[in-house]
């Protein structure tokens, strides 16, 4: 989990959020209503009775709390992971809490029509929209450039399984109603089982990397004083694929190099010509660090028009026998001068060279 001091921006909408998700919890039963008689004393038959009739309001609210609590447990797991506020993640996150906001709602219509078609595909359908909502603030907010730079991909990965298991989950109570009303919102106990079934199922992955605190640590220190990202197209689409979202902070700015791109990303900026042009002039204004993300292609280019400074490498136990090249073919030699090499957990070294000029 992340670690890092989160800035200002980013604790008031999770303050916010959390504020929402209360009052919505809340909301819930101040919609069930005490039973009332005609007469001063009723009978226990009467009490019991009309705590009978409540049944369906009582489920209800159940259903609700606890569904409501499972969308905060998940924003509260994915707003743990953030360490940067990024104003891409404010609209998404307001719809989440509209939504939200409007579950008590959703979930009074569906209580006072118990086992009817119509309110149950919209309990269902409410949930699901909260869902789809619940899972696209997640992934922003654990995705570069919210996600502190220290999280593990394992960390990020659960986070999302469980957002697609809860939109599975509604999905197929959503299904469930329209055939057969009675049993609709009980489709909302598959979620656990979709989570389940995706945490087994997944995702095809480097089973070498070994991610550590002291991993952790050095991605840390290496962000430390960066204000600008370099990466090619091939590393964008990746991050796309890996649900990573645009550009960067107010304090980050964010380079796409792409001839084939026709528009920059939101919160990016597209360079199409001269990447070394561009580097070279960039690191002659005034400004922080700045890091290339990504593939040994657009880097190795790099490297050859002597824009490169540094080279922070980190060498694993394990001889693979094939994959991607860590540099492409270089036209000639290029000179390194060891600055750092250290030992970290899992038998790791961290090796650090400056590059130098030709």
């Amino acid at each position: 989990m992340a670690a890092e001091r989160t800035d200002h921006s980013l604790e008031r909408l999770v303050f916010f959020s959390d504020a929402v998700f209360a009052i919505a919890i809340t909301l819930l039963i101040i919609e069930i209503h005490p039973p009332h008689f005609d007469r001063p004393v009723a009978t226990d038959a009467m009490h019991l009775e009309a705590l009978a009739n409540l049944f369906p309001l009582f489920m209800g609210y159940l259903i609700s709390f606890f569904v409501i609590g499972m969308f905060w447990m998940g924003h509260h797991r994915a707003f743990a992971l953030a360490a940067h506020y990024h104003p891409h993640v404010l609209w998404w996150n307001l719809l989440l809490l509209a939504t939200i906001a409007f579950m008590p709602f959703a979930s009074a219509y569906g209580s006072a029509n118990f086992q009817q078609r119509v309110p149950t595909i919209f309990y269902c359908t409410a949930m699901l929209v909260a869902a789809l909502l619940n899972l696209r603030v997640n992934t922003i907010a654990t995705s570069p450039p919210m996600a502190a730079e220290s999280v593990a991909p394992g960390d990020r990965d659960r986070v999302r399984r469980r957002g697609i298991g809860v939109v599975l989950g509604s999905a197929t109570a959503v299904l469930i109603s329209f055939l057969e009303p009675r049993f609709g919102q009980v489709g909302l106990v598959t979620i656990p089982l979709w989570q389940l079934l995706l945490m087994r199922v997944r995702r095809k992955a480097p089973d070498w990397l070994r991610w550590t605190k002291d991993s952790a640590a050095i991605a840390g220190a290496g962000w430390k004083g960066v204000d600008t990202i370099l990466m090619g197209r091939k590393t964008w689409d990746f991050a796309v694929r890996s649900g990573g979202g645009p550009g960067g902070t107010s304090k980050m700015k964010t380079y796409i190099f792409s001839r084939t791109m026709t528009e920059a990303p939101a919160g990016a900026a597209l360079v199409r010509d001269d990447a070394v042009g561009f580097v070279r002039a960039l690191k002659a204004t005034p400004g922080g660090d700045i890091i290339i993300l990504g593939g040994g292609e657009f880097g190795s280019a790099l490297i050859e028009g002597g824009v490169v400074d540094e080279i922070g490498i980190s060498l694993h136990p394990l001889l693979l026998g094939r994959g991607i090249p860590l540099f492409r073919p270089l036209a000639a030699r290029v000179a390194l001068t060891l600055i750092e090499a250290r030992p970290i957990a899992g038998d790791c070294v961290f090796v650090r060279y400056r590059v130098e000029a030709s």
